[in-house]
């Protein structure tokens, strides 16, 4: 049956020439892989119901997926045609970002340390056999610790993940001391850029070993020094990571992932040096969406991409529902490390399972579907400025957010609100207010970095806001009145001194 599986592995050769969006020889590639949820109990005789996996109580002779379903995580086929697909379509990369989470979202296959050990090796080992001669920066995912979540502060985890889960053989001598200390390094890209792989599950609010911590791991102040250095060295910075700071944008809970205590130091030092960050890339959400960093005057300043994942798997978060697998190659300038651009890949998992043949095809290119000429924070703060509930633009991009799996044909007003604040508003107050406004001129304490998109469709506040904002209005009024007739007293009796001694135009 292996055999035949690996005979069946397609790629179809338009995706070699329509990939290439310049011939320049200082365009470099690389890929992300991210989210990827191996489930190793996944069974194609399973139930659905119950994540895929058979028990004694499943009697079903039909297959619910030979390359995965929409209800589960990832059966080793979907893995293994994604590591192979990635090298059908560009196998000499010149590096890849592995952004986390190899374990599944069941707590059973979790139930040991070793397991999950064990469970990563298998995916690294993977990769280092597609991809021998090629730079792999991993970073760990918030259900690569157990029990998931629970990202240690200080633990022999760390070492264990170099030395069991096949990871010395990513990351150099000083990079693995460093990552031992916490899950976070720095390393050379090409020359004049570095990674900085970072630990953000440390920062996140499932996390409950952080608790307290006012920098778990002295994360940040490390990250201060890094970025202080390369600055000092006129070098530029990648940082990659699993979980972004911001909101979650496909889902009426308005999550946000970090600490509100941490999420805010972090933007600061994103913005303190975004003059050297030349983007960040994460995964974690499963969708696919951006992100846009401002400075304090509402200007972009940075941008924040987010892959979205290999595992099909549907959120239990309402709202959110299931994608299609994916994979994404991005095009950078090797000079100057800006990213130019990047094709989004997927898998048509309901096609690939009817058909039995895993074919990874070009969804969309980034510049080409949005119109911009580089995926800049500029760029892309250009195409929110298209944005509004029925914009042919943000249709595209709904599209896009689930991998164009469609699990939510139309966007309501609320959908659309939660998705558009949450790309332009990192700060949690600021996404609050956002959501509050509904995107409309700003109150006046309102951050800055939404000023310039007033041109949206207006909306009114929750009906309370009414009364507030009418009782305020109805005491301006009356002060007004006030003083307009004080105003006009004192005009009746010094109306021939005030003109006799004014001399030029009056406004």
């Amino acid at each position: 049956m292996c055999k035949l599986y690996y005979l069946f592995i397609l790629v179809s050769i338009s995706f070699i020439t329509d990939a290439s969006p310049t011939s320049n020889p200082n365009t470099g590639v690389f890929w992300q892989i991210t989210d990827i949820h191996y489930d190793f109990n996944y069974s194609r005789f399973g139930n659905p119901g119950k994540l895929c996996h058979q028990s004694k109580t499943t009697n079903s002779t039909r297959s619910v997926g030979l390359f995965g379903n929409y209800k589960c995580d990832s059966p080793w086929t979907l893995v293994t045609t994604a590591i192979d697909g990635m090298k059908a379509i560009n196998a000499k990369p010149d590096f890849i970002l592995w952004t986390g989470d190899s374990m599944s979202h069941v707590s059973d296959n979790q139930s040991s340390l070793l397991k999950v050990y064990l469970t990563i090796r298998n995916v690294s080992n993977l990769i280092h056999s597609a991809f021998p001669n090629v730079s792999v920066f991993p970073v760990l995912g918030n259900h690569d610790p157990y029990p998931s979540n629970n990202m240690p502060i200080g633990s022999n985890y760390y070492e264990k993940i170099i030395s069991m889960s096949g990871w010395k053989q990513f990351l150099g001598k000083s990079e693995q001391e460093q990552f031992m200390k916490g899950g976070f390094y720095v390393s050379t890209v090409v020359t004049g850029i570095r990674v900085i792989g970072l630990n953000t599950n440390l920062l996140y609010s499932k996390n409950p070993l952080v608790q307290g911590h006012k920098d778990p791991s002295n994360q940040f102040a490390w990250l201060i020094k890094q970025l202080e250095d390369a600055k000092s060295k006129g070098l530029k910075v990648y940082i990659i990571s699993h979980i972004p700071p911001g909101a979650f944008e496909r889902t009426s809970l308005k999550i946000k992932w970090f600490y509100p205590e941490y999420n805010q130091p972090y933007l600061d030092i994103l913005r303190r040096y975004s003059d050297v960050i030349l983007a960040q890339f994460y995964g974690h959400g499963h969708t696919d969406s951006f992100r846009i960093l401002y400075n304090k005057t509402g200007y972009p300043i940075n941008a924040l991409y987010l892959s979205p994942a290999v595992t099909p798997w549907k959120s239990s978060l309402p709202g959110t529902g299931s994608n299609n697998p994916a994979l994404r190659l991005y095009y950078y300038n090797r000079n100057t490390g800006q990213v130019l651009d990047y094709v989004q890949y997927f898998l048509n998992l309901t096609k690939a399972n009817l058909e039995k043949k895993p074919v990874w095809e070009v969804e969309y290119h980034a510049t080409k579907a949005y119109s911009i000429p580089d995926i800049s924070a500029q760029s892309l703060n250009k195409v929110t400025k298209t944005f509004h509930r029925s914009s042919p633009t943000f249709e595209l991009y709904f599209k896009y957010n689930s991998v164009s799996h469609g699990v939510q044909e139309t966007c309501d007003t609320n959908c659309y609100y939660i998705q558009y604040c949450a790309i332009v508003n990192l700060d949690f107050n600021d996404f609050d207010r956002c959501i509050f406004w509904r995107g409309t001129m700003p109150h006046p304490a309102h951050h800055r970095s939404t000023i310039h998109h007033h041109h949206h469709k207006t909306k009114s506040p929750p009906d309370y806001a009414f009364y507030v904002i009418g009782g305020l209005a109805l005491v301006v009024l009356i002060l007004a009145l006030i003083v307009g007739c004080l105003c006009l007293g004192r005009h009746n009796q010094n109306a021939g001194y005030k003109y006799g001694k004014f001399v030029g135009p009056v406004n």
